[in-house]
């Protein structure tokens, strides 16, 4: 306030005198401070902007960070996903031997009902295969089904798990015990095809995947075990466990 009435008396004054040099010199001066002031107020503006540049590339680089981390993340969620699919309901051999001990006396039905409550996240067994397994109580090489089954929920399970085709999770079985499909006479039958599809989440699936013991038109001699692969839940379906179904 000092230095504007100091400019305006100086102006009046030189109004009146004539003479402007002293008012000329203030002028200057103020305008000199003024600059100083824009220079100041330049550099201070520089200065705030160099502070946003460096938080701007700080939250480019925590962003940066950040999806790395949820990258990683993600990462490990399927790796230990994976890990805990391989391993969950992993039975002691303790277990496995005492059942093999007994797997010589128990039906088809017996077999389910354990191996259910053994992978329940592994296996489900649908309502037709539960009635299925009652014809074939009589049925002699309970061992045999026991060992398939067995392998079933667990080496070819594991395999599919861990992303290897059907064709190699298969040869745990080998040749004689399991069919990818069946035959075209089958196939070709609609009658037959329709013995081999079942309900499942609401929909029909069709099984021709199946694990075999014996050729005989016999229930104690013949057993065919009809199963599809459930990749989104990573479960075996059973909808058959009993007698051969007819081929036509």
């Amino acid at each position: 306030m000092i230095r504007k009435r100091e400019v305006k008396r100086l102006k009046e004054q030189a109004a009146e005198t004539g003479e402007s040099a002293e008012y000329i010199k203030m002028l200057e001066e103020e305008n000199k401070e003024q600059d100083q002031k824009i220079i100041e107020a330049q550099e201070k503006i520089a200065q705030l902007q160099s502070a946003i540049n460096s938080l701007e590339g700080a939250l480019i680089q925590m962003d940066d960070e950040k999806r790395q981390i949820k990258f990683e993340n993600e990462n490990l969620k399927v790796s230990l996903s994976r890990k805990v699919d391989a391993c969950e309901n992993d039975v002691p051999d303790y277990i496995r031997d005492i059942i093999l001990t007994t797997s010589k006396a128990l039906n088809p039905k017996e077999v389910l009902f354990i191996i259910t409550k053994l992978f329940p996240n592994r296996i489900e067994v649908l309502e037709s295969a539960w009635k299925s397994a009652d014809a074939s109580e009589m049925f002699k090489e309970k061992k045999k089904v026991f060992d398939l089954l067995w392998k079933l929920v667990t080496e070819y399970w594991s395999a599919l798990v861990n992303g290897k085709s059907d064709s190699d999770a298969r040869n745990v079985f080998g040749n004689a015990a399991y069919s990818a499909k069946e035959s075209e006479r089958v196939e070709n039958n609609k009658r037959a095809r329709q013995l081999r599809t079942f309900k499942y989440k609401g929909q029909d699936i069709e099984m021709m995947k199946h694990l075999k013991i014996g050729i005989k038109p016999s229930t104690s001699e013949t057993i065919r075990i009809h199963f599809e692969w459930d990749s989104k839940d990573k479960r075996i379906i059973i909808g058959h466990c009993g007698p051969h179904l007819d081929h036509k």
